[in-house]
């Protein structure tokens, strides 16, 4: 069973940032954001936040374009249905009365159908108390936090009740080395966010699930161990 996640994307100091600035936004808008391994919490390192941040505010508001699916010139599109759009504004709406500031809100074009379940893309800056950094969203949101050091964004990483997927974004090998030993997660992604293979076992961690998909391990899930002893001995067994 996949039972969701509130996966995160942490950039280190020594990240290439333009790299991470793609990362995250494939990452936190693929399918927009109605993806159980999208990156719903950004974890900054504050040696490189006010540069990301000012970069990757401008990316989500040249690159991330609501619109219909089947134009090529957008890039996310309709939330599944009006309840479920409710529920992720309602989501934002409460970050906010607890304080969280909405660095971004992209716009809905005035051309799209009235019907559409429209929610354009959003970027807050949240504090790991409020429930949108806690609680999976399933929309076009994401919530930004800054911790100082390794140290402290593997800790935020692994601060959740899930443990679907993770990414680390850095150029250092020592640090994706510890980060994929140190990440509670299914899956753990090293500069890329969202990328999924049908021969790799995909499943979480903690709440995130039980058991696991594809691959062998995915395989394994439909069979069943039997257990056979053959004592080919010429003497009888006699331990007494």
């Amino acid at each position: 069973m996949e039972l969701g996640g509130k996966s995160p994307a942490i950039v280190c100091r020594d990240a290439d940032i333009e790299k991470a600035i793609d990362g995250v936004l494939f990452g936190a808008f693929l399918n927009q954001g109605e993806c159980c391994c999208a990156a719903t919490r950004l974890l900054l390192d504050k040696p490189v936040a006010k540069e990301f941040m000012t970069k990757f505010i401008k990316a989500v508001s040249e690159k991330i374009i609501l619109g219909l699916p089947h134009k090529e010139t957008a890039t996310i599109g309709p939330l599944i249905s009006r309840e479920h759009l409710e529920q992720v504004a309602g989501y934002v709406e409460r970050a906010k009365k607890e304080g969280a500031r909405e660095l971004y809100r992209g716009t809905v074009p005035a051309d799209l159908p009235k019907k559409g379940n429209w929610y354009p893309p959003v970027v807050l800056a949240a504090s790991p108390a409020m429930k949108i950094y806690r609680k999976e969203v399933f929309g076009p949101v994401l919530t930004v936090t800054e911790f100082d050091g390794l140290d402290e964004l593997i800790a935020a990483g692994n601060d959740t009740e899930y443990g679907l997927a993770a990414s680390i974004f850095t150029e250092s090998l020592a640090t994706s080395e510890r980060a994929i030993r140190e990440l509670q997660a299914g899956t753990v992604w090293v500069n890329v966010h969202n990328f999924v293979f049908n021969n790799a076992p995909y499943g979480g961690m903690k709440h995130s699930g039980i058991g696991r998909e594809c691959g062998v391990e995915g395989l394994l899930a439909y069979t069943e161990a039997k257990n056979v002893i053959i004592y080919a001995a010429q003497k009888g067994f006699a331990w007494y």
